[in-house]
């Protein structure tokens, strides 16, 4: 195979012993001003992944290597994005909680209950509702909160992998670009899996909908339906999980970056990058658990302490700092674990065009005009 600017070899295989029949062979006094592209091969440095498809392992290099690589420009974007989200849902948490805080210091103020005995079925109903309502808030804050970071990441894990700098007034004009697009690709790709996990959930309610009769047919078919349903929005997921970093590597819209990961994904494909998709969905949520479990455990044994101390009476107080520390748990293991879903996602999209649509030729381009600079 030969590039625009030679024969192509591979990375660390020998030169050509032959000299180019373009050029004459140098003498003892020539020496060349600038390295060739070989010689630019052997002495470029080495990127955040190979320019090639990859292996699980090198995945996963890559999504624990942007942290060494860019380390104040990782944590600095995820905190202040996944910082801002945290005070949004801190407020939407302390209105959920609000009526149940409400609740409870009666109860503390009047043992026998008789101050809640005659509250209408309309209070509970609302005290529902809004808890319900906090959320879904919450929710599609975090969703924007990680999209956001994402879009800067698969910019700043690409730049690194083809050993360029992703500056911050290309970041900034990114995240400006493609940050909406990205919000509402997300939202999208919410709602086509959970139509598809309702839809298919509905399907199996439907015979005890119709005889409204309990039998063994009328029951059977819902939590087989629920877990047929479960699996669709797997699925879902896993054919639309690549929609962001497409979105942003190819300046694609709304739809066509949610078709072009149906394309990246499409036949045999699908397994490979879904097994390492949950993998890394997996690792992201183990180290989220790891660290807001010790913000747990420290809320606890806090909120214990303060009952005690109180003889029970600083239940509200108690559950407010308990809240708290659990949230900041929460904010803490987003700023540790987004970075690494996000540059490993980015990473599996890399191998996925590279495996299967020669991307890497395109990336080696970029990356010795980067060495050249």
């Amino acid at each position: 195979m030969t590039g625009p600017s030679g024969p192509w070899s591979a990375p660390g295989a020998g030169a050509p012993t032959h000299p180019s029949p373009a050029s004459p062979a140098p003498g003892p006094s020539d020496a060349p001003s600038r390295p060739g592209p070989v010689q630019r091969e052997l002495v470029q440095s080495a990127g955040l992944f190979p320019l090639r498809p990859l292996g699980v392992g090198e995945i996963f290099s890559a999504a624990v290597g942007i942290y060494r690589r860019r380390p104040k420009l990782v944590f600095g974007v995820s905190a202040i994005v996944l910082g801002i989200a945290f005070v949004l849902n801190s407020v939407a948490a302390g209105i959920g909680v609000a009526p149940t805080a409400v609740q409870l210091q009666s109860v503390s103020q009047d043992p026998t209950g008789s101050s809640g005995a005659t509250e209408p079925l309309g209070t509970s109903l609302a005290d529902m509702f809004a808890t319900i309502g906090s959320s879904m808030v919450s929710g599609v804050i975090t969703l924007i909160a990680m999209q956001l970071v994402l879009v800067v990441l698969t910019r700043v894990t690409l730049a690194e992998a083809v050993g360029s700098r992703a500056d911050d007034a290309s970041l900034r004009s990114s995240l400006r670009t493609h940050g909406p697009r990205a919000v509402l690709t997300a939202i999208l790709v919410s709602l086509m899996g959970f139509a598809a996990f309702a839809v298919i959930s509905l399907i199996g309610g439907l015979p005890l909908l119709l005889v409204r009769e309990a039998h063994w047919w009328t029951i059977l078919p819902l939590p087989l339906f629920l877990v047929l349903g479960l699996l669709a929005s797997l699925w879902v997921w896993a054919r639309t999980m690549f929609s962001t970093p497409a979105l942003v590597l190819e300046d694609t819209s709304v739809p066509g970056a949610v078709r072009r990961s149906f394309a990246l994904t499409r036949g045999r494909r699908l397994w490979r990058a879904l097994g390492i998709g949950v993998l890394l969905t997996g690792s992201y949520t183990l180290v989220q658990q790891v660290i807001g479990g010790v913000f747990g455990t420290v809320g606890m044994i806090i909120y214990g302490i303060i009952l005690l101390s109180t003889q029970m009476a600083a239940i509200v107080p108690g559950m407010i700092i308990l809240m708290v520390i659990s949230m900041l748990g929460t904010y803490a293991a987003s700023v540790v674990a987004v970075p690494f879903w996000a540059s490993g996602l980015t990473a599996l999209y890399a191998d996925l065009r590279m495996r299967h649509e020669s991307w890497d030729i395109a990336l080696r381009r970029a990356q010795q005009d980067a060495d050249g600079r």
